[in-house]
């Protein structure tokens, strides 16, 4: 009788715990909390060694999987390893512009694999993208460069899009912003430089505030 008694009990338990879970999700919580604390103690940890830049994960990736498909579009397929190689070229091209570690360089371009490789370049310098909306245009266009305070402006070769921007340029210009058209001869004219891995230098100053991106839409 006791037996069956403490069994029921511990049924009972566990179903009432069960149900308060279920109610206050609270495992749920713990979950969010634990995943919390070790994204603190990682990037405590990365601070600490100066790795807080994201190229560093991405670096990880390419030596585990160097031959798996990282990026697939209809312009073409790419693995972890080719990205990493058209990253560095980017980077190299960035910094001929004068690009240093911290800054932000302004993306106004469709979705595109030359889109990553900008991206992941501009990490491999300790900097990042201040991506627009390709349809923003005016106004509005103009405030999100303005809040950027970037320099450059990597800008979609596509007829539309250029047409968009094109108008502002005067505006642009006047901020002391470079419109750079992401044109077919530009794009290989990256794709022939070397891919150097630029030096962990680039990105030691990086700081935890510091985005691995900034997103503006309308």
């Amino acid at each position: 009788m006791a037996l069956a008694t403490t069994a029921a009990v511990a049924a009972g338990t566990t179903a009432a715990a069960a149900y308060i879970d279920a109610k206050l999700h609270l495992s749920k919580d713990v979950r969010q909390i634990w995943m919390l604390k070790n994204a603190e103690r990682e990037t405590t940890k990365a601070f600490k060694n100066k790795r807080l830049s994201c190229f560093y994960f991405f670096e990880e990736a390419v030596r585990d999987y160097p031959d798996a498909e990282a990026i697939w579009s209809r312009e073409g397929i790419y693995t972890y390893e080719e990205t990493h190689t058209k990253a560095c070229q980017y980077a190299a091209y960035f910094l001929e512009l004068g690009i240093r570690p911290g800054e932000l360089v302004a993306f106004y371009l469709q979705n595109s694999p030359e889109l990553i490789f900008a991206w992941f370049g501009l990490w491999a310098i300790g900097c990042a993208p201040a991506m627009l909306n390709f349809n923003l245009s005016g106004d509005a266009m103009i405030h999100c460069l303005k809040v950027s305070d970037a320099k450059i402006v990597v800008v979609d070769e596509e007829q539309k899009v250029r047409t968009r921007i094109e108008g502002d340029r005067q505006t642009i210009e006047k901020l002391g912003m470079q419109l750079i058209v992401l044109s077919g001869e530009l794009k290989s004219s990256i794709a022939a430089k070397t891919a150097q891995r630029p030096d962990d230098s680039y990105r030691e100053g990086l700081k935890a505030s510091f985005p691995s991106a900034l997103l503006y839409t309308r």
